[in-house]
């Protein structure tokens, strides 16, 4: 295959793909038109990084959904404890304005009638 499909393959760049082909990591054939390579011996390789690469990627999206998991419960808990403190708050309010008429409670001699 091209040196460019090879890179693409294996996730390489096409430098690095011609730097192996010249110190002979990879089977190549100058024959025809360009460079011609043989990656056939570094697939089980590339698979092997690709697997792991997903083994690795899957562990850390299982550890940040548990996290969102976490987080969203959080979220519930505090809405929770938020409307009760409003419920609470607006009883309170109502309560205050029983205990405390629109008037002032005041004493006769603070009203200016007699002592």
């Amino acid at each position: 295959m091209s040196v460019a499909e090879a890179a693409r393959i294996l996730g390489k760049s096409e430098r690095t793909i011609r730097r192996w082909e010249r110190d002979g990591k990879i089977p190549s054939d100058r024959t025809g038109p360009g460079i011609r390579v043989d990656i056939g011996g570094l697939l089980p390789d590339a698979v092997g990084q690709v697997l792991t690469q997903a083994d690795v990627l899957q562990v850390e999206l299982e550890r940040l959904q548990e996290r969102v998991d976490d987080l969203t419960a959080e979220r519930d808990f505090l809405r929770d404890r938020l409307l009760q403190a409003e419920a609470l708050s607006l009883m309170l309010a109502g309560e205050r304005r029983q205990l405390t008429p629109g008037r002032r409670f005041r004493w006769p001699w603070q009203r200016g009638e007699g002592g």
